[in-house]
Formats: structure tokens, sequence, C-alpha cells
């Protein structure tokens, strides 16, 4: 059902974890109803001393900086990096990340000292709420436990809690935020209550004129967090579906994405596009999270392949050009890659292809460069980069790995003489380069 409130009551928030869902998120709460008041915690010293003198770690999208320092300066925006202001918040919002190990399985230590500190400084008649993406089931068997036995109380009698997912992108969450329908998943009704409320309080959008979102109260928590998990991993399946198909185009001398385009125009088609490498904090996560919650499912295979697909789809194209290259007599020595972040005009790395490039030239023994208009070279370097010093370098290959606006116009003058490259994620145009130059993902060469 939906449920749509607007209150004016005073209410004192905790928001756990001040990372790029967290301290958005506390601004947020802030920015409608004017007597709320935000304690954002994160235990990392360093970032909330950096919070406290106005500095934001975390460059996130146009205006945040402002409203960050705005909220400030009203005296109801406060850091701490103990949970002690949990003993007087009437609702605790957790939002820390939740991160998988090099063997592809959820890593709970985060979470679980999250929700060891509130339950340690939790008080009757609070709501508790996890905005980070878990397995299904998790805040059932894991979550709800920890805090009835750091805190004493009992869920439903003592507290309430309530799963409601974060669904926004990096780089634009005020945007989403007030876009999509805010999920909630309660323990039970009193729970659904309190964070329709909650959620009702700040919830709106700027350019509907005010408008709040839709607020759904689902069935259940685990409903929630199975719905969290679907609508992501129907992403990284058709991706793979995409990459498959655009493959298979490339060598058939099909434009993929004139495919594309024609089979979407009926309404049981939605094919994805295609792209050099998928990467982020959420699609290379989530099928993982998804896999954990029910093991035993026998058609796992199909999430399985997906995933596969889009973490090695950079070596079936690099090998694809490689190859004709080498036809052509050209020795590949230095690769220029374009891009260090994993999307395009955001300033993240997590799980980004450049990485995994990178990895795959040099054990074809072909040397890296990259450039990233959004990174400093210092920055590049603290990930271990080698950053090009123009984009004039000379590289035989380049590789345009994250889709910036930035690139979209260039053209053969702007490489080495002769350089091939590889568009990674459709965006250049192949009238700018000369003819068999330009290798585009789901087309093929430019003629």
């Amino acid at each position: 059902m939906s449920l749509i409130l607007c209150i004016v009551a005073t209410m004192n928030i905790c928001v756990v974890g001040q990372g790029k869902i967290g301290l958005p998120l506390a601004v947020a709460i802030l920015q409608r109803n004017l007597t709320n008041k935000v304690v954002g915690i994160d235990t990392n010293a360093k970032v909330v001393a950096d919070l406290k003198r106005g500095f934001c770690p975390h460059v996130l999208e146009d205006n945040f900086v402002k409203k960050f320092q705005e909220s400030i300066a009203s005296d109801r925006l406060k850091f701490d990096s103990d949970y002690s202001s949990v003993s007087n918040a009437n609702i605790i919002v957790v939002a820390v990340p939740l991160k998988v190990n090099p063997k592809s399985l959820p890593d709970y230590q985060n979470l679980e000292r999250a929700f060891c500190g509130v339950g340690d400084k939790l008080k009757q008649g609070s709501l508790v709420l996890l905005e980070t993406t878990v397995p299904a089931g998790l805040c059932q068997k894991l979550i709800i436990p920890i805090l009835e036995k750091t805190s004493g109380f009992s869920v439903g009698k003592d507290f309430s809690f309530a799963y409601s997912p974060e669904r926004i992108s990096s780089g634009s969450f005020f945007q989403d935020l007030y876009r999509y329908p805010k999920l909630i998943g309660p323990f039970d009704d009193k729970s659904a209550k309190m964070a329709a409320e909650f959620y009702s309080s700040f919830l709106y959008s700027e350019e509907s004129a005010g408008n709040s979102p839709e607020i759904r109260i689902l069935s259940s928590i685990e409903t929630t967090e199975f719905v969290k998990l679907a609508e992501s991993i129907y992403r990284d399946v058709n991706i793979g579906l995409a990459n498959v198909l655009s493959s298979d185009c490339m060598q058939s001398g099909i434009d993929y994405f004139e495919v594309k385009e024609s089979a979407n125009s009926q309404p049981h088609s939605n094919l994805h596009s295609p792209g050099i490498y998928v990467g982020g904090h959420c699609i290379p996560v989530y099928p993982h999270l998804y896999e954990v919650s029910f093991p035993d499912n026998p058609f796992l295979g199909l999430i399985k392949s997906a995933r596969n697909i889009n973490n090695l789809i950079h070596q079936s194209i690099i090998d694809f050009v490689l190859s004709e290259v080498k036809l052509r007599g050209i020795k590949v020595e230095k690769c220029l890659i374009m891009g260090a972040a994993y999307r395009g005009d955001v300033k993240e790395t997590y799980d980004s292809g450049v990485f995994p490039i990178i990895d795959y030239l040099k054990n074809n023994g072909i040397g890296c460069v990259v450039y990233d208009p959004l990174f400093s070279i210092e920055e590049l370097v603290d990930f271990g980069l080698t950053p090009v010093q123009n984009t004039l370098s000379e590289t035989q290959l380049v590789i345009i790995n994250s889709d910036h606006r930035t690139f979209m116009n260039l053209r053969s003058k702007d490489f080495s003489k002769g350089s091939i490259v590889i568009d990674g994620r459709n965006i250049l145009r192949p009238s700018n380069f000369l003819a068999g130059q330009l290798f585009t993902i789901g087309i093929g060469w430019n003629r």
C-alpha cells in the first residue's frame, strides 16, 4: 500500500555512516522539516574532524557542498565518532557499506559493528532503519538479533525496525532520492507508521513543486530485501545479454545499437547497452549477495553467467581488436586509457574497469598510462595508476573506459598519429576518425 504523510514534529535523528550515502542523507533530512536535528556518526575520526570543520570529503554532485555547509551553519547537523548520541535519538538510520571479499562473499564486519554500537545506546521507543543493500533474510537472521542482544530490548515491543534500501546512484543522489518511490519493509504496523512519518518529513521534489515521492509499505522486511537485489540483478543480467548480442553483432558487421533501438520499439523488449566493463558499488556486488541468500537454487547459473560475462567482456574486446591490429602489422607496446572512473562524470573508481583492463594489457606485454580530467595526477598515482602528462602521448592503442561528457568530441587529432581507438562506451563519433581507426563496442570498425 502507499502512505504519504507530512508532519512537523521535532525528530532527533542519528545517521550511522558518513560515506557517499549517509552524508547526503543526513543533509537531505534537514532540507524540508526545519525542526529535524541530525547527528552524523562515523567511526573514522579523520572523516568526523573534516566534517566538523565544514570540509566535505565527498564531491557528490552539483550544489551538495552548499547544502552541506548550510546544514552545519543552521546548527542542526552535528557529527560524532562514537554512538553516545543514539541514546537521545528517536530515529537511527544505518547506512554503512557492505562489500564482498576476494572470494565474493559478503563481509558483515561494518554492519555488525554499527548495530552493536546502536544497540548499546538504544533507548526504548526508538525506530531503527537500515538503508544498506543486504542479502535476503539478513535483517531477521543477523541485524535484529544483534540489536536485541546488545540493547536487552525486544523488537516490536521496546523498539521498532524497518528496512528501507537506498535507491540512488553516485552523482545524482538528490534527484534519485526525490524521484523514485521510497520502499519500506517494516517489522510490524507500528514500525511502518513510524518509518512513513520519518521519510515523509523530508522527502520532496523541487522539480515537482514540492510534492513528495510515493512511499510504499511492502508486506515484509524480506520482500523489501529481495526487491532491492532483484532490481540490480535485472540490470546485470540484461547488460550481460547486451554484451553477448553486441559481440555477435561486431563479428557479423551488424550495428547492435540499431538492433537495440528497433527491438525496443515494441513494449516487450528492453535491450540494454553493452559496455567494456560493469563497475561501481552496486551491480558487481549485489548478485553475490543474492547467491548467498539462495545457495541451493539450481538456476543460479543465469546470474553467475551474466556476472562472469560482464567481468570478462573487456578481455574479449581487447583480444578482438589486437588480432585485427596484428594483421595490419602494428605492434602495440603502449595503451592510453581514457577514464579512471567506473562511471561517466562521477569521481569514483570503486571496481572500475581501468584496473582489470590494465592488468590484462600488462599480461599481454602492453604498458598503460591513464588520463581522467576528474582526478589529479597525485590521485591517479595513489590508485597505483600511471598518469599521462597529455593525451598526445605516443601510444598505439587508446581505450575509452569512462563515458565522460568531455570525451564525446574527441577526434583523430587528439591522439598519436595512427593510434587505434577502442570506444568501450559508444560515445565517440565515427566521422571524427579516420576509416578503420575507431572500434566501437557493439558496432565494430568505422568505415
